[in-house]
């Protein structure tokens, strides 16, 4: 099982992103659409070992010491897609105004490298977003951008990622520090 960092999205912030999921739903067919009660923002892919959890829970409250500013305030304004090959893409909401996040994850992972944890590599560069399908087919053009909607982030959960259940996402929520 692996470990992630995410940024947590709150019951609130999630019904908020009902309608650009909407969207793509009325705009294509898919049969691994996200549930919006898994939508979060993925900060990083920590260790394939989740028996190290105390360890990145020793990164998070250090880093919260040392930076923690309070919420933060991004905007859901697009519907995009990362395609790595025509057969494995995945459709997700765009954001704007995301510097915070991305400061975020450099804070974290220089907070890790000082206390001599090895985190896992990034696969790809760094892209701040919420999963919202799999492999789905568009089909028709739609505008994929839409007015943007102001999401609140409040916190960083430490989540072991087990697998995907009736196409919802299976992790148990280890820790949870607040921004």
């Amino acid at each position: 099982m692996a470990l992630f960092l995410a940024f947590k999205l709150e019951n609130i912030e999630k019904q908020k992103l009902k309608y650009p999921l909407d969207i793509l739903k009325h705009n294509s067919i898919c049969d691994k659409y996200e549930d919006i009660s898994a939508f979060h923002i993925t900060l990083k892919k920590i260790s394939n070992d989740d028996n190290s959890h105390e360890e990145v829970i020793n990164i998070l409250n250090t880093w919260h010491d040392l930076y923690a500013r309070g919420p933060v305030m991004v905007y859901a304004d697009k519907l995009c897609r990362f395609e790595n090959n025509p057969n494995n893409t995945v459709d997700w909401i765009g954001m704007s105004q995301t510097l915070p996040l991305y400061r975020i994850k450099g804070e974290i992972e220089t907070v890790a490298k000082e206390l001599k944890y090895n985190m896992c590599d990034d696969n790809f560069p760094y892209t701040p977003h919420i999963t919202c399908g799999f492999n789905v087919k568009h089909t028709n053009k739609f505008d994929k951008d839409f007015v943007p909607i102001p999401i609140e982030i409040r916190s960083i959960v430490l989540w072991a990622y087990d697998h995907m259940l009736r196409n919802v996402h299976v992790a148990s929520t280890m820790y949870e520090v607040n921004l």
